[in-house]
């Protein structure tokens, strides 16, 4: 990817568009944030200035910074930086006007005038250029620079490049400027994603024709963090958890749908998100940690689809609770999934949460052996089959440490992990024989002809009556029927015309179809239509091990369908030979300068995420052979012991994505090649001249992933030597803290720490100062995932210290350890006692601690939290130390703990904090005590917690509390506005009746008021809203009672409800001129949300303004738009959000069509092929035709990747 980001920046003749990809660079590096551009104008057009950006910084501002910015060749680059009109000769009777003088002559000029207003100012001269200069030409611009005490910074391609790619901020530039899809990912990328997914998956309906439900409403108002929506089947269950999830969107959070299969392949909810973001945009790089990006109060919204396709249904549903640490409570994670289930499978759940929880808790990791042995266990015992658990082992090996196979698993002797689904199969259709009294072997062949026609007819997922249409003997569709309604193999989903059969697992289809093209292939009858066909990649695959990898037909797929290969070498065990064969094969297929060109981007691709998991001799080779490298790739190599595969992550990645996308590899790759890896690590750190500093920095790093002991000599002798270790401080840090021993740890860090210790305290300009910046930001998150268990004592020991108290105690707050955690229970106990309990201090650990709980890496250890309960649980500890363990310990969350809190409820000491917990946590039993806190003096700020405990005991609870306010005589503004966001927002979540008895009741008292006037109107019965309308009539300034209308309605608000009827849309016709213009735009996306599209057009269509309101016109507009900022990716949003406004696609496909005829450049192409890929069909690739560019090998490229990419998404 570096290679084509610097292709593309090399290639840029817009001088506006690469001084804006330049100043955005720019402004990511701290001194330049806040740099002016002042050479260009707002159409982003260059214009005459004497520089192109410039910013006064430091003490006084005695410090200034310019930026010239150019796209000359480098032939000229001298002549433009350097150019003196006074050195250049003229001749006597020349009337041209004298030279523009150079960009360094220009703003030497100016910082002369600067320097003589004041004396000691320092400067600094960026020049960016889209070219690389050559060394003479940069030695002889800085030199003249240091004649004139001016600091030189160039900025040439490949250093504008090197941070577009690499960092996370620079990649957003990237892909808004130069149309490069990011591999890092950010919120901003997770939101695009959300909405790809939500608009591509298909929910079964006519979205036009949908209806507001009840429901709607109970799944957009105090969601559980898990959510089983039980209902039979065509009962619209997914209909409404689909629009609950465009709710999430248009109010600005997050959502996915998440196949099942997923799920049942995932240790994780983590690992199935990322799975699920992975398929929408195969670009990012894997083992990032998709929630970190949400909290609990912006919660990621998840659909899981489909739970009663899976195998083992019930299983399943009890892995997804297990995923809950407290079902009752609705805000403590950051993910809200709603997972539509039949009842007859939830009543046969069993509840093993707590046990699923503590296994779970282990993401990202893959399900590990030992946890294999325990689900053998676990199905054995719920068959009621006895088993040991050496035989569990032996078993759980056998099937390959496979969590389906084990599911679907039917032999409890000596199960072949190449035979379970077969014979789970060949079971099934004999219960299916003895219940229609039809023969198995017959079913059998049917089954088969079933696969046969969905081969020949390119169709995985046929509807009933694409079955009844085929060619089909009557009696093969008898028996297909009669094992559909036995239902165990497949099932038909629904009843209307359109019902789909849908597999008990995608596997077992895979299964199915792969043993009919193995047969047909025997025959001499698999045609290459077939191979060429990417969604059929798999099967093929699977069929080719099954043939044993012949010459013949491996010929013919590298020929046809080379997808497969990688699919078939990812399928074989390791050691077989027919791997060594297939990856002699797929490296001459990489090798093909064919092959390695645009048109095959996303099959090279989709096979290098085949292969990231693949172990043999053959594998360095063979990722080498890939045009681009990717992190993938990488980490391959490193699963095959080359130590250069993690080299390379720590040399192009931060030290945190290293540490999270390593330590699983690091885990399973230790007892194999962790010896010599430390030996070639001691190697290189020993070897002298022979690496850059980049490579140092990288082998440093990666040694500390490693965090063999036997590495601390090697570590201290290149500290030694390195003339630059103050510059690598904290890669040092890390890597001797890792390998660090009890014993060593003291020898290794002292000088480490000491150097540490004497960096500036001093902040510049908003950032951390240098010494806390260390602490701060990689390492800790490094520790946090792997953390320095031999360096823990000595560190804590030094954190004495005052030069590194604080720094040490922030860096090992997130620690898993107990000494790291008992570490922040002594300090937090000495911040109480200092401050006499007068305020509740920062406490980073509980913070910390809580974030995992939603999500944010992994929960504390089950052992320390149960140490943490016995000091606040012990009543003769001191008071300081019993509260810094409770929070700690209150910070994350088991179902066990409401018994627990319930029985500290007497704790007069810990009494209110155990109560907050207690609510939070759903505890029902805790609102007698809620009750007399809000009937008490500081009863406002209790109301909080009502909405986790909500009974009708609590309406009346509510009346008293507006009967204390009513009473109290003309209370201030800001009382009023206590009153109003506190009281009223609980009363808008009440039923309509009971919600307009409270604003009746107290109408007199409070209907001027802006919070009342519009929860009458959200409320929206006849006689609240002729009393509103009064209010409003009678108001000298009724716009201000609509003041925060659409946040105080729950629109784009977190945790509120939001609009649920069109009532309440129409109660607000007579206003809407009072409405801001903004309000009007909410507005109409709730109703668009809603399918409420009559509505919207009638009542605020008219009050809009023409350009925002969707019209194919309109979406020409966008387009010219998007092509002007160079941001492709937004093109997505727009085309949801004109579908979502019910405005389809194919009204959209003919404005893009003609739009393209007339927009000859390479961008306007790539924006093309992104609108087509987001909501278009193979059909729509036509489009491209009308592109009038002269690249036409581009084009040819970028048509034949894009039908790859539809055709294999086509299934």
């Amino acid at each position: 990817m570096e290679t084509q980001t610097i292709q593309k920046i090399s290639a840029i003749t817009d001088v506006g568009l690469f001084e804006r990809i330049a100043t955005a660079v720019l402004r990511l590096v701290p001194d330049y944030e806040g740099l002016v551009h002042t050479g260009i104008n707002a159409d982003g057009k260059t214009r005459k200035s004497p520089v192109d950006g410039l910013r006064f910084t430091g003490e006084g501002g005695n410090r200034l910074i310019m930026v010239h910015h150019t796209i000359t060749a480098t032939t000229a680059l001298e002549r433009k930086w350097l150019l003196d009109p006074v050195k250049v000769k003229h001749r006597k009777t020349s009337k041209s006007a004298s030279p523009e003088p150079g960009d360094v002559i220009k703003a030497f000029a100016i910082i002369r005038k600067e320097r003589a207003v004041t004396p000691n100012l320092s400067a600094t001269l960026i020049l960016t250029t889209n070219q690389e200069p050559d060394e003479e030409l940069l030695r002889k611009v800085t030199a003249i620079g240091r004649q004139e005490k001016v600091t030189i910074d160039f900025w040439t391609r490949s250093r504008i490049a090197a941070r577009l790619d690499i960092d996370p901020r620079g990649q957003v530039i990237r892909n808004k400027l130069l149309g490069m899809k990011e591999e890092l990912l950010s919120r901003e990328l997770f939101a695009k994603l959300s909405e790809e997914c939500i608009s591509a998956f298909d929910a079964g309906d006519n979205t036009s024709a949908r209806v507001s439900r009840t429901l709607d409403a109970q799944l957009g108002l105090g969601l559980g963090p898990i959510n089983f929506l039980v209902g039979p089947s065509g009962s619209g269950k997914t209909v409404a958890a689909h629009k609950a999830l465009l709710r999430q969107l248009a109010n600005g959070g997050g959502a996915l749908v998440i196949a099942h299969t997923k799920i049942e392949q995932a240790l994780t909810l983590q690992q199935a998100v990322t799975e699920t973001l992975l398929q929408l945009q195969p670009s990012l790089a894997p083992s990032q940690n998709p929630l970190t990006l949400f909290s609990e109060e912006d919660p990621l919204f998840i659909l899981i689809e489909d739970v009663s396709r899976s195998a083992q249904p019930q299983r399943l549903i009890e892995k997804i609770a297990g995923w809950a640490p407290d079902t009752k409570s609705t805000n403590r994670p950051p993910w809200r999934i709603i997972c539509p289930v039949w009842p007859h499978l939830l009543s046969a759940v069993r509840s093993q949460t707590k046990d699923r929880v503590e296994m779970m808790s282990l993401r990202p990791e893959p399900m590990s052996h030992a946890e294999c042995v325990t689900a053998v266990l676990t199905k054995a015992s719920t068959e009621s089959i006895a088993l040991n658990r050496e035989e569990a082992e032996a078993m759980a090996t056998a099937l390959g440490d496979d969590a389906l196979l084990i599911a679907l698993n039917r032999d409890w002797h000596s199960p072949r992990a190449n035979q379970v689904i077969d014979s789970f199969a060949n079971d099934a259709l004999a219960r299916v024989a003895q219940i229609s009294g039809q023969i198995a072997s017959e079913l059998r062949s049917a089954l088969l002809d079933l696969g046969k026609s969905m081969l020949h007819k390119r169709c995985l997922a046929p509807t009933w009556s694409d079955v009844l249409e085929w060619d089909i003997d009557p009696e093969v569709v008898n028996h297909v029927r009669a094992i559909a309604r036995e239902g165990e193999v497949f099932r038909i989903d629904g009843v209307s015309s359109d019902a789909r059969l849908l597999f008990r697992h995608d596997r077992v289809r895979v299964w199915l179809l792969a043993e009919v093209a193995f047969k047909l292939w025997e025959k001499g009858q698999l045609d290459n239509e077939l191979l060429a066909d990417p969604s059929f990649a798999e099967i093929i695959g699977e069929a080719l091990v099954r043939a044993a990898v012949p010459e013949e037909l491996t010929t013919r797929i590298q020929t046809h369908g080379p997808l497969a290969l990688f699919h078939a070498l990812r399928l074989l065990p390791t050691g077989d030979p027919g791997a060594t064969r297939l990856a002699e094969i797929a490296s001459k297929w990489l090798r093909n300068p064919k092959n390695r060109g645009a048109s095959m981007a996303t099959l090279r691709w989709q096979a290098m995420a085949m292969i990231e998991r693949v172990s043999g001799e053959f594998m360095q080779e063979l990722i080498s052979l890939f045009p681009q490298q990717s992190p993938m790739g990488m980490i391959a190599l490193l699963r095959n012991g080359d130590v250069r595969g993690g080299i390379d992550l720590a040399a192009r990645y931060d030290l945190t994505n290293v540490a999270h996308w390593t330590a699983q590899t690091l885990d399973s790759v230790r007892p194999l090649w962790g010896s010599r890896m430390a030996t070639e690590l001691s190697s290189l750190m020993d070897a002298t001249n022979v690496q850059t500093d980049e490579q140092v920095d990288a082998i440093i790093e990666f040694s500390g992933a490693l965090g063999d002991p036997d590495l601390a000599l090697a570590l201290k002798r290149l500290w030694v030597r390195d003339e630059e270790r103050g510059v690598r401080l904290g890669s040092y840090l890390w890597a001797m803290a890792r390998c660090s021993t009890p014993e060593t740890a003291a020898q290794l860090l002292a000088p480490v720490c000491a150097l540490w210790g004497a960096l500036p305290e001093s902040r510049e300009g908003n950032g951390p100062s240098p010494r806390d910046e260390l602490a701060a930001y990689s390492v800790r998150f490094a520790f946090e995932r792997m953390p320095p268990v031999g360096a823990l004592s000595y560190l804590i020991d030094r954190a004495k210290k005052p030069d590194l108290g604080w720094q040490i105690e922030y860096m090992l707050h997130g620690v898993d350890h107990s000494s790291a955690v008992f570490f922040q229970v002594k300090l937090g106990a000495d911040r109480l006692r200092d401050s006499g309990h007068i305020y509740s201090y920062k406490n980073h650990a509980r913070e910390f601690w809580r974030r995992t709980q939603e999500g944010f890496g992994s929960p504390m250890s089950p052992s320390i939290r149960e140490s943490l309960l016995v000091l606040w649980n012990d009543t003769e500890e001191n008071e300081e130390r019993r509260k810094a363990a409770f929070d700690l310990w209150a910070a994350c969350r088991y179902e066990a703990d409401l018994s627990v809190l319930q029985a500290s409820a007497r704790d007069a000491f810990l009494y209110n904090s155990v109560l907050r917990e207690r609510l939070s946590r759903g505890d029902t039993k805790a609102v007698p005590a809620l009750i007399e806190q809000l009937d008490g003096e500081d009863g406002l700020h209790w109301w909080f917690y009502a909405r986790y405990v909500w009974s009708a005991e609590m309406y009346k609870v509510l009346d008293r509390a507006f009967a204390r306010e009513a009473a109290k005589s003309l209370p201030d503004e800001n009382r009023m506005y206590d009153i109003g966001s506190t009281l009223t927002r609980v009363l808008m979540r009440l039923t309509a009746p009971d919600a307009e008895n409270l604003l009746l009741s107290y109408w007199g008292n409070f209907g001027h008021t802006m919070h009342f006037v519009q929860a009458a109107l959200f409320v929206a019965t006849p006689e609240l809203l002729s009393l509103a309308d009064s209010a409003i009539r009678s108001d000298p300034d009724p716009a201000k009672l609509f003041t925060h209308f659409t946040m105080h309605f729950g629109i784009r608000t977190k945790g509120e409800v939001g609009l649920s009827r069109e009532s309440q849309l129409n109660a607000i016709a007579l206003y809407i001129e009072l409405l801001r213009p903004e309000d009007i735009e909410q507005l109409a996306d709730v109703c668009n949300d809603n399918g409420w599209y009559s509505l919207r057009r009638k009542l605020l269509d008219p009050h809009r303004e023409t350009a925002r309101i969707e019209t194919p016109e309109r979406f020409r507009h966008i387009l010219d738009e998007t092509l002007m900022r160079g941001h492709t990716g937004f093109i997505d949003h727009d085309i949801d959000n004109f579908q979502k406004a019910d405005v389809p696609w194919h009204l959209l496909a003919p404005t893009l069509e003609q739009w393209l005829s007339d927009q000859p450049s390479i961008r306007a192409l790539e924006l093309a092929v992104r609108a087509i890929r987001h909501a278009g069909q193979r059909a729509d690739i036509a489009i491209l035709e009308q592109w009038p560019g002269d690249q036409k090998a581009t084009l040819l490229g970028t048509t034949a990747d894009l039908d790859f990419e539809l055709r294999l998404h086509s299934r």
